[in-house]
């Protein structure tokens, strides 16, 4: 068994450390879509792993098929 990454999300802050907001003063969050992850799922050991509710957390519509996902990325 092997441990990967599912998501990853990101925000930026200014100089002063204050967060980038949006419009409507929420945090901008981005996205590094073209990112490899498989290094940074190579530091996390099983132990650390707490299992979430993925009802809560994933719907289908964001299941991804990591065959053609690799096609993308030319692996």
């Amino acid at each position: 068994m092997i441990i990967n990454v599912w998501n990853c999300t990101f925000y930026m802050m200014d100089d002063d450390g204050n967060e980038i907001l949006n419009d409507d003063g929420t945090v901008k969050i981005f996205d590094a879509p073209d990112y490899d992850w498989s290094d940074v799922a190579e530091s996390v050991e099983f132990d650390d792993l707490v299992e979430l509710e993925s009802h809560q957390y994933v719907e289908s519509s964001d299941l991804i098929d990591p065959v053609e996902k690799s096609k993308k990325l030319g692996c």
